[in-house]
């Protein structure tokens, strides 16, 4: 028997609530100056990569570069963003959370559901700016849902490592 994700909240036309919401306008600090005050990033890399990239995403773009590391850029989107970051690499996933996100979506969004407290789903996310990911939370049936921002190699370390051993218990099980 295998498990099934419960039906999107959509069906009955409520919406999961983000806390926090980043998706609301408000005055943010840029990116390119909490690394460079943090002292992750200089200010002629943030201006190089700016000018290098205008369309792409500083962050990525430094990133890209080897100019800012995986750990140091994540805490500055957490400064933006007021996001918690949350180590997720031994982190118990609990069924009943990652019953509410396939497989296919926790890979694609990197999003990490990891329990269930008081009804609302706590979750580690690789981008939060991801639209499409905002799109799938708000659809899931808990009145909240707890962003967290996860390191992204380990949110998909964790995706993997997860969905894997639900996979493979979902075939023991068939």
């Amino acid at each position: 028997m295998a498990m099934k994700r419960r039906s999107p909240a959509a069906a009955t036309g409520v919406r999961a609530r983000l806390v926090p919401d980043v998706t609301v306008p408000r005055d943010r600090p840029r990116l390119g100056d909490i690394l460079v005050e943090q002292g992750w990033a200089t200010r002629a890399n943030v201006e190089n990569a700016a000018e290098r990239a205008p369309s792409q995403r500083i962050g990525d773009t430094l990133l890209a570069d080897g100019q800012v590391d995986e750990i140091s850029l994540a805490r500055a989107v957490g400064a933006q963003t007021g996001l918690t970051i949350v180590d997720i690499r031994e982190h118990p996933a609990a069924p009943e959370a990652t019953r509410m996100i396939s497989a296919h979506e926790a890979h694609t969004l990197g999003v990490f559901p990891f329990s269930v407290i008081s009804g609302d789903l706590h979750v580690a996310v690789a981008d939060p700016y991801d639209t499409e990911l905002h799109a799938l939370l708000e659809k899931l049936p808990v009145s909240t849902v707890q962003l967290s921002l996860g390191i992204p190699s380990h949110v998909r370390a964790r995706v993997n490592q997860i969905y894997r051993a639900l996979s493979d218990m979902n075939t023991d099980i068939e």
